[in-house]
């Protein structure tokens, strides 16, 4: 069967196909795993949220990926979320949506909080009328570097966390940048039993990411990795369509 399985990889379409399996839930036996597919990132349902998150998108494919890290602060409950790379006001205001007492540690460990988020919407707004008529998929990272750049950027990168969380889970959201800092940070968090999302990176950096997870599962869709830390859970890997 192990022969078989080698033989069908190289079928070309296979891997397509069982990506659309394993979305539907077919062929996972973790509970957790099930559960998490269908129900947070395959979640198709309106959201209360989803209003003000269509208002600060830029297009279809930006609100996707709001969207979903909303879904996934309501789903870990972060005592803390940290932002990096690209990400931003808009994400900060996803977060806060989601659980407006998460504690959002900006690009330097300051925080943005709600308040921020707020005052900012003025700027999102502008920022949306120039983009409103936007159909291109990828306008989405081009857009939100853009928007970023205007911004005041309230510090730089976080590098480090808290080594005890008093078993508080911590989200790190990682938005088109991978550098070996941001590699090191992933691993503490990790290490601690919490979420890493990296969005708007290529998918060959993915083995290094995977690489940092002792215990747990990967969850992979095009340019998409989330990385669950438990030590309860088996170590998989998950290529699905989300």
């Amino acid at each position: 069967m192990w022969r078989a399985a080698k033989v069908y990889r190289r079928v070309p379409g296979f891997r397509a196909v069982k990506r659309a399996w394993r979305s539907r839930g077919f062929g996972i036996h973790s509970p957790f795993a099930f559960r998490f597919i269908r129900f947070v990132l395959r979640e198709h349902g309106e959201y209360y949220a989803y209003a003000e998150l269509r208002r600060i998108s830029h297009c279809k494919a930006d609100f996707s990926r709001l969207s979903l890290l909303f879904r996934l602060v309501c789903a870990f409950t972060p005592r803390r979320v940290i932002l990096a790379g690209d990400a931003g006001v808009r994400e900060c205001k996803a977060v806060t949506l989601a659980d407006s007492r998460t504690a959002v540690i900006g690009q330097v460990g300051y925080g943005y909080g709600g308040a921020n988020c707020d005052r900012d919407d003025a700027n999102c707004d502008r920022d949306n009328a120039k983009y409103a008529n936007c159909r291109d998929a990828a306008c989405s990272v081009r857009n939100q570097q853009e928007y970023n750049r205007r911004i005041p950027a309230p510090f730089p990168a976080a590098r480090s966390v808290p080594t005890t969380n008093n078993g508080e889970t911590t989200l790190l959201y990682i938005r088109g940048a991978d550098d070996e800092g941001l590699l090191s940070l992933a691993g503490d968090i990790l290490t601690e039993g919490g979420v890493v999302v990296c969005s708007g990176i290529s998918p060959t950096r993915y083995p290094r990411f995977r690489s940092l997870l002792a215990d747990g599962m990967s969850f992979s869709s095009g340019d998409t990795l989330i990385l669950v830390s438990r030590p309860d859970l088996p170590r998989q890997d998950f290529e699905i369509n989300f």
